[in-house]
C-alpha cells in the first residue's frame, strides 16, 4: 500500500513519475492520484510543499519504507478524473529556475508563470537607458523639490518624474509606477533630495 505523507498525516494514494516531463518544461515530476475534495487539494498542494511517499505491506507489522519527495516542490496542475479522484502534479525545479532563484528579485519581472519571455526591442532599449552598462543595476538619482514639483538633477529618473508616485526623503527612495513588459509595474529606486524650496511666485 502507498500513502502520501504531509505534516504527519497519511493519505491513501497512487504515484507515478517522469524523469523528464516533456509536457512541463522537461522537469522531473511525480503525479499523485488520490481521493480528495478539489478545494482541499488546492490548499494542500502548493509551491514549497514538503511531502513524502510511505510504502507498507497490508497487515505488516514491520516498519514502513518512507521516501522523501520534498525535491518535487513545484505545484503543478490538478486534474479531476471524474471518478472521485484527483491527479496532482508536483515537479522539481528546472536548471533555469534554480539559476533564476539566485537572481535579485527586481530581475524576476521577466518571468511570467514560470515561462520566460524574450524582450521586445523597446524593452531592451528601456533597460539600456535606465540601468548602468555591464552591471545592469539602476543608479541613484538626485533632485530638488520646488514647491509641489520634483526636479531631477541627474540620474536615471531624468525626464521620468511622471513615474514617481511617492518619495521617502529619509530613506532616499522614490516609489514608481510605470508601464513595462506589457503590464503596470510598481517598484522603488534610489532618489536623494538635496533641497526643498518654496514654489516660486
Amino acid at each position: 500500500m502507498e500513502y502520501l505523507k504531509v505534516n504527519g498525516t497519511e493519505y491513501s494514494a497512487h504515484f507515478c513519475g517522469k524523469q523528464i516531463d516533456r509536457d512541463w518544461d522537461g522537469r522531473a515530476s511525480k503525479t499523485v492520484t488520490l481521493a480528495m475534495p478539489y478545494a482541499q487539494a488546492v490548499q494542500l498542494f502548493v509551491d514549497g510543499l514538503r511531502w513524502g511517499i510511505v510504502r507498507r505491506e497490508a497487515d505488516a507489522d514491520d516498519a514502513a519504507q518512507e521516501q522523501d519527495c520534498s525535491g518535487y516542490c513545484v505545484a503543478g496542475p490538478i486534474t479531476d478524473n471524474r471518478d472521485g479522484t484527483l491527479s496532482i502534479k508536483m515537479g522539481s525545479y528546472t536548471q533555469l529556475e534554480q539559476a533564476l532563484r539566485k537572481v535579485p528579485q527586481f530581475t524576476r519581472i521577466l518571468g511570467n508563470d514560470r515561462m520566460f519571455m524574450p524582450l521586445e526591442r523597446d524593452e531592451m532599449a528601456w533597460l539600456s537607458a535606465f540601468t548602468e552598462r555591464k552591471r545592469r543595476v539602476i543608479g541613484m538619482s538626485s533632485g530638488v523639490i520646488e514647491g509641489d514639483e520634483i526636479v531631477i538633477l541627474e540620474g536615471p529618473l531624468m525626464n521620468r518624474t511622471g513615474w514617481i508616485r511617492k518619495i521617502d526623503r529619509r530613506k532616499r527612495v522614490a516609489y514608481l509606477e510605470m508601464r513595462m513588459f506589457g503590464r503596470t509595474l510598481q517598484t522603488k529606486v534610489g532618489l536623494g533630495i538635496v533641497r526643498k524650496t518654496p514654489k516660486r511666485e
